[in-house]
């Protein structure tokens, strides 16, 4: 699989904000659709909705979209959007390159597919309709960046038809904006339209987020508004801000009530549609290697309704009355459903629906899915990574606060890391990681300090475990992250999903900073491991569990060999980037390092959770 790198855009794919650095995660290039190849398969028919709530990871749905390079979707860069789910335009495309080496250009694009419009005239009152947003949680786009729609005409040219002339809503409000087709050269059997973002193209910048894309015949100006009432907002954290918390560590009194938001964009006249609140979950203890599954049937809490274009604030007051997380258990997954059951599917008298929208099925956003750990470790992050942040100099310090319970007593033993592929290669780098207590409000002395190389999964959001030579004893609250130790951009995954700006410090000299609250929001990959500490000179334990493995040829030309009894082996560059993870196929592991070049190279053996790491080389 191919990786573009764009070395060349060292410089100008990143964006500062104060002092940290923020730079796009290079991705596998994508094949585009050949433009010229229209099939029955990329040709669809009016209505044309999407509010992006059915993207598949973070990808607009190609059944609508026929080039979307580039464009994220997700909840993060909209600020109070219609719907969850927004698309965000932006300088960067889909492998994590800028555009072009400009001071300004196109960027990102939403080109329809093919839509059929010859049976339709101008009299039919085709409209195209849309939410947009300057900026959002995003970057701000400058005076000069501006967003347009184009429609292909039947001498398949590309016509401006908006905002031709008139004034682009800068406000940071999502505005929606409708665009009648008032040519007849529009009304062809494959009609597309594009909204095209115009900023600088060479990075993460000039965000311009859209919501709401809907086109359909019979309707005017004052249509703009739709029978849906949706979740707006997805559930905030049960666990006072973390996604994850040690099992050890977690104590009920910390439960946070959680919230979500409710919107509507019906007719904004007290016209309102009642909707019921509705939760259920799923919760996996596990216990000395025993595991149990309860399930939580849907709880219905409420009827409400909500008038546009006010947003409901739903908080469900009696979660952990139903929900009893206990605090006994080695490791605990909990997954909650939240929905709503409005009627925004149905016809009147008991519904508003009308048929002028069928087959658009407006329940489709109803829905939001919520995933918490309790286990060996604390996370702020969700575990996908949008971005990456970081510092930039040999010196920078970073550190997260962490909080331990006053009647917990435990001990640190490993942080894990996501260190994704950006503008420069993270692998073979050197970072100390570093722990410390805490001083009034800011990290104080240092209590722990190991350098550790920088490995790389090549699989996304993969995180690496970096294990501590010796156990830390923290008590009250902590900070732990890392010294840089080589100059140039070091940047950590950044979920921009999941806020802890006021937990994040760091350090580009004598003096330690808040990150501020209105730098971009979201939250480092970054996750200290508590636990048992186990030395690594237990009694000669690698020698005995692997004293029957055996790997050969070494050196090597291409095919090497594994035997004896493991449970699995992984290999690996000198830079710590992983190639390939087997398990044994009767006794045997084969790994083919015929198509790597010369070298050194790691396998890590792996048996009844010890691990033996062995040098091969390549000739």
């Amino acid at each position: 699989m191919r990786y573009c790198l764009g070395f060349i855009l060292f410089f100008t794919t990143q964006i500062l904000f104060g002092q940290i650095t923020y730079s796009p995660i290079v991705k596998p290039t994508k094949k585009s659709k050949n433009t010229n190849a229209r099939t029955e398969n990329t040709t669809i028919n009016l209505p044309f909705w999407d509010d992006f709530s059915f993207a598949i990871d973070n990808v607009p749905s190609d059944s609508l979209w026929f080039e979307s390079d580039g464009v994220y979707v997700g909840n993060g860069l909209g600020a109070n959007p219609p719907s969850i789910g927004v698309a965000s335009l932006d300088g960067v495309n889909a492998s994590g390159q800028g555009y072009t080496g400009s001071t300004t250009g196109p960027t990102d694009a939403l080109t329809s597919c093919f839509i059929d419009l010859s049976s339709l005239t101008v009299a039919d009152e085709v409209f195209l309709s849309f939410y947009y947003q300057f900026g959002g949680n995003g970057e701000n786009p400058e005076d000069s960046d501006s967003i347009r729609v184009e429609m292909l005409n039947s001498n398949e040219e590309w016509i401006t038809v908006w905002p031709r002339g008139s004034i682009l809503d800068r406000s940071g409000e999502f505005v929606q904006q409708l665009i009648r087709l008032d040519s007849d050269n529009f009304f062809h059997e494959a009609f597309q339209f594009k909204i095209q973002s115009f900023g600088r193209p060479v990075g993460f910048f000039d965000v311009w987020n859209i919501d709401y894309v809907y086109m359909n015949s019979d309707r005017s100006l004052n249509d703009d508004n739709y029978p849906d009432r949706t979740i707006g907002k997805p559930l905030t954290s049960i666990l006072n801000g973390f996604t994850s918390v040690p099992a050890k560590h977690y104590r009920t009194n910390q439960n946070q009530i959680p919230e979500y938001e409710v919107t509507s964009v019906d007719n904004p006249n007290d016209e309102r549609q009642p909707y019921d609140n509705f939760y259920s979950a799923q919760l996996i203890t596990w216990l000395n290697n025993v595991g149990d599954t309860s399930e939580i049937a849907p709880v219905f809490r409420d009827t409400e309704s909500v008038q546009a274009p006010n947003r409901n604030t739903e908080s469900i007051d009696d979660f952990f009355t139903n929900i009893n997380i206990p605090e006994d258990q080695d490791s605990i997954f909990l997954n909650v459903k939240t929905f709503i059951n409005p009627t925004d599917n149905v016809l009147p008298p008991t519904g508003d629906y009308d048929l002028i929208f069928d087959p658009i099925d407006f329940r489709i956003n109803d829905t939001v899915r919520n995933h918490y750990v309790l286990k060996d470790y604390y996370a702020y992050d969700d575990g996908s990574a949008e971005l990456t942040a970081g510092l930039n100099f040999s010196g920078n310090r970073l550190a997260i606060q962490f909080p331990v319970p006053p009647t917990v007593e435990d001990t640190l033993i490993a942080i894990d890391m996501y260190f994704p592929l950006s503008i420069t290669e993270p692998a073979g780098r050197s970072v100390d990681v570093i722990v410390w207590d805490k001083v009034d409000t800011i990290p104080g002395d240092i209590i722990y300090r190991e350098t550790f190389t920088i490995l790389r999964d090549a699989k996304p959001n993969k995180f690496i475990r970096y294990e501590f030579s010796n156990p830390v004893a923290v008590a009250d609250t902590f900070f732990i992250g890392y010294r840089q130790n080589n100059e140039g951009v070091l940047g950590v995954g950044y979920d921009i999903d999941n806020n802890s700006n006021d937990k994040v410090f760091f350090n580009i000299g004598t003096l330690w900073q808040q990150k501020p609250a209105e730098d971009l929001k979201g939250s480092f990959m970054i996750r200290p491991v508590f636990g048992k500490f186990v030395p690594d000179d237990v009694t000669g334990i690698d020698d005995q569990l692997f004293k029957n493995t055996l790997i050969y040829p070494n050196p090597t030309t291409g095919v090497i060999h594994i035997e004896g009894e493991i449970d699995r082996a992984s290999l690996y560059d000198l830079y710590g980037r992983a190639i390939e993870t087997s398990k044994p196929s009767g006794d045997k592991i084969t790994f083919d390092l015929s198509q790597q070049p010369a070298g050194i190279y790691l396998v890590n053996v792996i048996k009844s959770n010890q691990t033996k790491t062995f040098k091969i080389i390549k000739k």
